[in-house]
């Protein structure tokens, strides 16, 4: 009978805890007191999490820490000395970059700081725009090569720098000037691994070619965009225009769909956060008013939506399982099924003003205002995807992740077809082809050029017989 007993006892209550061990789970929960946080954790490859804290007793002194897991315990802090921007940004597991006021100067100068990821010490630091007056706020996102790329904004000015990460030394500057009535407002910059960037403001969504500087298209917005595009697949450009989800293409500017009627709509919602891009080419939006929308990323048509009482404030973040998770005004972590918006579980923490970051390992890093807490999920870290949280990655770099890009050809004749490949401007582009869809065979290396290169294949009788398809990736 005790036997039978114990049993009984497994099947209901240890079935119990497996189900919850399958949800969100508490591994644990840092706190400073008197302290509350802001902005978007960092990680880097060894786990060390990055973020802000600053004191209720002194409001006007951020401090950068960096916390250890094992044991977690506080490895370094560095004061970021007045008024604090953006999100701390990792590069190369050795620096980190954040955005502040420089001591000395007007307290609106706005200084860009490398500091040494092993100890906190500063490397060098530089104006991080042409402006002596900042009035909003200013981000850094990373190249494929390492330049830092910064945004800058001073009344109805905005600009956007890039420097170099070893010496600080400015590459090149480029200036926006829009309406007397409007703030220039430049939102965070997303780095395509082809060298382009690409970013938005109160007048549109801008290209610019990452080494030089120089303006590749503009596409003119019905409204201000707030947020940063993301990049897709194929080099596509996400972003919200008001109340619309729209899709451009990366190389041209030129519209994928035209968003109108039910194509792209965000279901009257004019304030959304920064999209993120799931599997299966799938877009996900949150809507600062009642919750989060899926979205074909090809067609514009939506999915799914899933519905909140509270505001989504926060971009949410795709696992490797395709889980979609978000975060509420309600003091809830979701974790949705990305194909159809089922909540699979939810998390109370508390106010969550920020986006979460995913470990390989699984554990999940949100910021809950005056607590930071790591949280088991399902998932194996981030989507395979280009752009599957809110600054690409778990750096907050804003460099899209660098997956294959399958490819379309067209037939020029019985045996030869074209490819058009899109080539980075760092690294060689391979073009490779499948016939199983397991294994890859190495066609041909492509040079760093940038842009888009059309390639003319002669077919012999293996490829023309077995390809099954065609895909392009950087090495």
């Amino acid at each position: 009978m005790k036997n039978i007993a114990l049993l009984t006892f497994f099947l209901v209550f240890g079935y119990s805890l497996i189900g919850q061990a399958q949800g969100l789970m508490l591994k644990w929960k840092y706190n400073l007191p008197n302290h509350y946080f802001q902005g978007d954790v960092g990680l880097s490859s060894d786990g060390t999490a990055f973020f802000v804290a600053r004191s209720n007793a002194n409001f006007s002194i951020p401090v950068l820490y960096a916390l250890q897991q094992t044991p977690r315990a506080v490895k370094w802090k560095a004061p970021v000395l007045s008024e604090w921007r953006g999100y701390p940004v990792i590069w190369n597991n050795s620096t980190v970059y954040v955005l502040d006021a420089y001591e000395g100067a007007n307290w609106t100068e706005i200084h860009l700081f490398a500091l040494n990821i092993t100890n906190g010490t500063t490397k060098w630091h530089t104006k991080s725009g042409p402006f002596d007056n900042y009035n909003s706020d200013s981000y850094i996102s990373i190249g494929l090569d390492g330049t830092v790329f910064c945004t800058a904004n001073s009344g109805n000015m905005g600009a956007v720098s890039a420097f170099n990460p070893i010496t600080g030394k400015k590459k090149w500057v480029f200036e926006i000037e829009v309406g007397l009535a409007q703030g220039c407002d430049i939102t965070p910059i997303a780095v395509a691994d082809n060298g382009n960037i690409y970013f938005a403001n109160s007048n549109g969504i801008y290209a610019l070619n990452g080494s030089t500087g120089e303006k590749i298209w503009e596409y003119f917005t019905d409204s201000s965009v707030s947020e940063s595009p993301a990049i897709g697949d194929g080099g596509k450009i996400y972003a919200t225009d008001g109340g619309y989800l729209i899709a451009l293409d990366g190389a041209t500017g030129a519209e994928i769909w035209k968003p109108f009627g039910s194509i792209g709509f965000l279901g009257g919602c004019h304030q959304s956060t920064e999209p993120v891009i799931g599997l299966n080419d799938t877009v996900y939006v949150g809507c600062i008013y009642d919750g989060i929308r899926a979205f074909d990323g090809s067609t514009g048509l939506k999915k799914w939506e899933f519905r909140t009482d509270q505001p989504i404030y926060a971009s949410p973040t795709v696992g490797s399982d395709g889980t979609v998770y978000v975060v509420c005004g309600d003091g809830k972590l979701y974790a949705l099924n990305g194909a159809n918006g089922t909540k699979k579980s939810e998390f109370r923490t508390g106010n969550i003003p920020s986006s979460p970051t995913i470990g390989s390992d699984g554990v999940l890093y949100t910021v809950a205002y005056t607590d930071i807490y790591a949280i088991y999920s399902n998932s194996s870290g981030l989507a395979n995807t280009t752009w599957p949280k809110a600054h690409s990655n778990n750096q907050n770099s804003g460099l899209a992740n660098s997956v294959p890009y399958f490819l379309s050809t067209r037939r020029l004749n019985l045996n030869s077809i074209e490819i058009n490949v899109p080539l980075s401007t760092q690294k060689e582009t391979v073009l490779e082809y499948t016939s199983n869809l397991t294994n890859w065979i190495e066609y041909q290396r492509l040079s760093p050029k940038g842009g888009v290169f059309s390639v003319n294949i002669q077919l012999n009788q293996d490829t023309k017989e077995n390809v099954r398809l065609w895909r392009s990736r950087v090495e």
